[in-house]
């Protein structure tokens, strides 16, 4: 059965397209590329594809792709769009899997020291929450009463207010670096299939076939998180990361990643064995 990613790459299922192949586009994605698919991103919006026609739907894939094509973003169409034989191991895809691997490999390398230092930044709150929290419990297990608790609740609330907003830059940061990286990942996957290095879809096997593919399914996780962040306004990603762990406040992003409402690729790693 199949198991689809939502919101992780736009696809334009069941068109067929002629175009003409051009050279392979670059991978890691150039600057230019990654606005041109933030364009595309910014103008799709999930609710309104599905009230369309299917003949509409088809009509909004061709345009979406084809702005890839004719920006070189994309090397070919139809690869994408439709069911091909592939050529996993042919010399193009082992390039593009060795550059595929060094841009994903050096995701962590931005991120960590940023982590780090809004750990740095937030530690002394958090602490303190915690220690609130600890102190919570432990009068509840001795049975206090929830007047004799409030008070401590209060603090907790206020604590974890001031450590979301001392956090807020930093997430807003990390969003955006983990939002560039979607959009990246998004163009790199759909230069795997316009190389036919991968399938449109297809269930793999423990090993992938070929380079693209191994490569692929090492970096699933990142691939996965950052192009489902790329796929929501920047805005709304953050409020929900930097929430003072509400879940009242992050249901509505969280919940948009649960409806499969929008036109996908189905990714290769989501059923591998």
């Amino acid at each position: 059965m199949r198991r689809y990613l939502a919101g992780m790459l736009i696809v334009l299922t069941g068109v067929l397209l002629t175009a003409p192949t051009a050279g392979a586009a670059e991978i890691p994605p150039t600057a230019e590329c990654t606005a041109v698919v933030k364009k595309v991103f910014k103008g799709y919006s999930p609710e309104r594809y599905e009230k369309l026609t299917k003949k509409q739907q088809e009509a909004v894939d061709r345009n979406m792709v084809n702005r890839l094509f004719e920006a070189d973003c994309v090397s070919a169409v139809e690869p994408i769009l439709t069911k091909m034989p592939t050529k996993p191991f042919s010399e193009v895809c082992e390039a593009a899997a060795l550059g595929a691997d060094r841009y994903w490999s050096s995701v962590g390398a931005t991120l960590v020291p940023l982590i780090k230092s809004a750990r740095r930044a937030t530690k002394p709150v958090r602490l303190r929450k915690l220690n609130v929290i600890k102190r919570i419990r432990t009068l509840r297990k001795a049975g206090a009463s929830a007047k004799r608790l409030a008070p401590l609740v209060r603090l907790r609330k206020a604590l974890a207010r001031r450590e979301a907003r001392i956090g807020r830059p930093y997430v807003r940061e990390l969003i955006k670096i983990y939002r560039t990286v979607g959009f990246n990942s998004f163009l790199i996957v759909a230069e795997f299939m316009a190389l036919r290095c991968i399938p449109k879809e297809s269930t793999y096997p423990s090993k992938p076939k070929g380079p693209a593919a191994r490569v692929l399914k090492e970096h699933a996780i990142t691939v996965f998180v950052t192009v489902l962040m790329a796929m929501y306004d920047e805005d709304d990603v953050t409020v929900s990361a930097s929430s003072d762990a509400s879940s009242s406040a992050a249901a509505p992003f969280i919940d948009r990643f649960k409806d499969h409402q929008l036109p996908v690729i189905s990714l290769p790693w989501m059923r591998m064995r």
